[in-house]
């Protein structure tokens, strides 16, 4: 694999009414076609780009799909608490994004320059997490580095904060 070739797909989640400049973050979408992106929400929209899909899925279902693929009880109470949860989203949508090389998951309130060719100039595939900030991340779709997140660090572990706390705890960006 090199980096033209590797297979990317950037997840979203999101439960209401999308902001106002989704329309615009589709544009730039459809204009990173090599890239696939993947909305899971409760929303429907009328005309997408090629490489935008929207699964149907309501934040009830999100959340028992993350309790059962995590294997743990979890807190995720509200919509905006799925942040703390994007790092596991290999896991939790595993079997939507099995195809893929990486995975990574966005903010909506971001219009995207050509990811591909920054993905080439930092070759991407020397990593197994790309970008650092929860805005955008990309991941190697592997199980070994879903295991990274559940790591322990200074003798505390993250992971289990985000899943335990009712608060967001900024997981994504750790």
């Amino acid at each position: 694999m090199n980096d033209n070739d590797c297979q990317v797909v950037i997840i979203g989640t999101y439960w209401g009414e999308f902001p106002d400049m989704f329309p615009a973050w589709l544009q730039s979408c459809e204009r990173n076609s090599t890239i696939d992106f993947l909305i899971f929400t409760d929303n429907i929209y009328k005309s997408l780009p090629n490489n935008v899909k929207f699964i149907d899925m309501s934040f009830k279902v999100f959340k028992e799909l993350a309790r059962r693929k995590l294997e743990r009880e979890i807190c995720l109470n509200i919509p905006l608490k799925v942040c703390d949860y994007r790092p596991m989203y290999g896991k939790i949508l595993e079997d939507y994004i099995k195809n893929y090389d990486y995975w990574g998951h966005c903010d909506f309130d971001m219009i995207f320059g050509d990811i591909r060719s920054y993905l080439i100039k930092y070759q991407i595939i020397q990593y197994d997490k790309f970008l650092p900030l929860g805005h955008l991340s990309l991941y190697r779709n592997s199980e070994e580095c879903f295991k990274y997140c559940q790591l322990k660090v200074g003798g505390k572990s993250h992971f289990n904060h985000a899943v335990e706390s009712e608060e967001n705890v900024c997981f994504d960006e750790i």
